[in-house]
């Protein structure tokens, strides 16, 4: 029996919760180290599949299978018997797990700090992040070539209630952040600009951006 002391007196935990929670306190840390692993492998096979210039980065031919590795790691701790087996079995398990994620970061750190087609990828990736993120707040409407010698007080008036319609939207205002953004460059979904265009042409076509597509869009 295991006695833990707190201000209002003692209580006790058996050893067989201690061991459930060295159990799943393992089986948690052995997770998180798996999905990073993963997580790690999968961007760099990425770079290395859009920037054919790293194919000489060293990885793993596959990535871990972070459930099938989690259970094996489970079961051969299970197997160890009193508690000093179990805390050296978790040391081990948790030591390799943390000497493969840290080997795998310094294969990508040497390979990707300061590399000018990392560099150069990055921010051609950046750019168009950015540009997507401009066009959240852009529509357009076609138009009649007719219509534009014409004072369209109307259109004028729904474009500044879409307006307003769009900076309070639940989908303008929990717009997640760019992977790397510069706020007095980039700006916030606060600042974001919303963009009209109205198009004149011969033949008007169908299919334009209206006030019941951008409500559905935003809501």
């Amino acid at each position: 029996m295991y006695a833990l002391r707190h201000d209002q007196g003692s209580f006790y935990v058996s050893s067989e919760n201690c061991l459930q929670r060295a159990l799943t306190w393992h089986r948690r840390l052995c997770r998180l180290l798996l999905a990073a692993h993963r997580g790690l492998h999968t961007y760099c096979s990425t770079l290395m599949q859009e920037i054919p210039q790293l194919q000489q980065v060293p990885l793993e031919s596959e990535v871990q299978p972070v459930e099938e590795i989690l259970n094996q790691l489970t079961i051969e701790l299970q197997l160890q018997e009193g508690h000093e087996k179990v805390a050296e079995q978790i040391c081990r398990d948790v030591n390799q797990l943390c000497f493969q994620l840290a080997t795998l970061w310094s294969h990508f750190l040497e390979t990707a700090v300061l590399n000018p087609y990392i560099l150069s990828y990055l921010t051609q990736e950046h750019h168009t992040l950015r540009v997507r993120r401009f066009s959240e707040a852009y529509f357009f409407t076609d138009h009649s070539k007719e219509i534009c010698l014409t004072f369209q007080e109307e259109l004028i008036n729904r474009h500044g209630q879409i307006a307003t319609e769009v900076r309070s939207s639940e989908y303008l205002t929990k717009m997640p952040p760019l992977p790397v953004e510069c706020m007095d460059i980039d700006g916030d979904w606060n600042s974001l600009p919303i963009i009209f265009e109205d198009r004149y042409s011969e033949s008007v076509q169908t299919g334009n951006i209206g006030p019941e597509y951008v409500l559905k869009h935003c809501y």
